[in-house]
């Protein structure tokens, strides 16, 4: 799921309503989950294939968004009762919306490159918000 999505032990725990040393103890296999975790972690996981398989790189700042109903992904995750209809055009909408905004970027930096702006480097990024942060205070 971490590589899927980007959820963590944590999450996932708390999706499972299970303890984090339950999810350790089935990852280094020394239990194995039960027949309704295991079940349950196998929807999730097939429901989360397309988001894999889309390359899309992990969903965190998505993750606890409103997207669909006033529901975020993570909120359908944690229902008793998994909607597949509802999680899947979650993830339609996540998905388009991470396209958009990575396209957008891309024109962003695209029209900066073209007019001799360069992207600033880490290092600068960091020197200016420090800078930044002095000031504020």
């Amino acid at each position: 799921m971490h590589d899927c999505v980007g959820i963590n032990i944590s999450e996932l725990a708390f999706i499972l309503l299970v303890k984090r040393p339950t999810i350790y103890a089935w990852l280094k296999e020394d239990n194995r989950p039960i027949k309704h975790n295991n079940k349950r972690l196998s929807a999730i996981y097939n429901l989360c294939l397309p988001w894999k398989e889309g390359c899309l790189g992990k969903m965190q700042e998505y993750l606890y968004r409103e997207i669909n109903t006033g529901k975020s992904f993570f909120d359908l995750l944690c229902e008793q009762q998994l909607n597949k209809k509802l999680i899947e055009d979650t993830l339609d909408i996540i998905m388009a919306t991470m396209k958009s905004e990575k396209l957008e970027h891309n024109k962003r930096e695209a029209c900066l490159k073209q007019h001799g702006f360069e992207p600033l480097s880490q290092e600068k990024l960091e020197h200016r918000l420090n800078c930044m942060t002095r000031i504020a205070r």
